[in-house]
């Protein structure tokens, strides 16, 4: 049992570093902050697709480009599902 449980913390701890070095060399290609008060339309569409035969992948719903219904709200993206 005491064997089991060096090997299952060696194995963690192998994991662990493999993780931490492999982040060093990651590089952020992209990001939007939301940091104002409407949604950068260079970098985001609303898509509403065609509304029949589920467009995108066979969804029964229909999509919107109200603009109510994306909103930044503090900081954040909101996806408001409503009328």
């Amino acid at each position: 049992m005491k064997n089991t449980k060096k090997i299952t913390l060696l194995i963690t701890l192998l994991l662990s570093f493999s993780s931490a070095t492999q982040a060093q060399f990651w590089n952020m290609v992209w990001a939007d902050e939301f940091n104002s008060s409407t949604i950068n339309s260079a970098n985001w569409t609303m898509e509403i697709g065609t509304g029949s035969s589920g467009w995108g992948n066979n969804e029964l719903q229909y999509y919107t480009a109200r603009p109510e219904n994306a909103q930044i709200i503090n900081g954040q993206l909101a996806i408001i599902v409503g009328p």
